[in-house]
């Protein structure tokens, strides 16, 4: 018996291919760390593209990105990608656009790039910031399975983490969301 504690168990990933457990548990620690702590940081963010520059063959993506990290609002980048992938003027849609800055996936690519598009955002607390914010189209309903049907809504303290009610226990921010001010959109 070894005395390290390297795994030998694999699961399916389900497509067919089956992974080491110490692969998984690398790829959920990795994922923690750049949602969690890459989020707002610029020195981390650039270390961990780096790093994927490392292992895959995307060096091109990752100096368009590195070029760019200072002007993206992006949580985990995603305006940076469609940057990249979309080379002409493009449409988007957000929805969740809170004050369309704060970890918004469409900011750079409305400002810098000269798209249009359509932000969505029922909580009452973005409304006058957003619409101050972007010049893009803005709906404040809530988009819903259901058209023309209100829906229960949390708002959070901070905002950001505000959701449809019926939806606010099912992830790992569900605590946060219980001291929220609740009201339909």
């Amino acid at each position: 018996m070894s005395d390290t504690n390297e795994t030998s168990e694999s699961t399916s990933d389900g497509i067919g291919e089956d992974k080491n457990v110490d692969q998984r548990l690398y790829e959920l620690e990795y994922a923690k760390r750049y949602y969690f702590e890459a989020s707002y940081n610029l020195e981390l963010k650039i270390e961990l593209l780096a790093e994927i520059a490392g292992v895959m063959n995307l060096k091109p993506l990752v100096e368009h990105m590195i070029l760019r990290l200072p002007f993206s609002k992006a949580q985990l980048i995603q305006d940076l990608l469609a940057s990249f992938l979309f080379t002409k003027k493009g449409y988007f849609v957000e929805f969740g656009a809170s004050d369309g800055k704060i970890v918004s996936n469409t900011y750079y690519l409305e400002k810098e790039l000269g798209w249009d598009g359509i932000l969505a955002e029922p909580s009452l607390k973005w409304i006058e910031s957003l619409e101050n914010n972007r010049n893009c189209n803005i709906e404040k309903g809530c988009v819903y399975s259901q058209s023309d049907l209100l829906v229960s809504f949390k708002e959070t303290e901070d905002g950001l983490l505000s959701t449809i009610s019926d939806y606010a226990d099912s992830d790992l921010h569900a605590d946060l969301r219980r001291q929220s001010v609740e009201y339909e959109v």
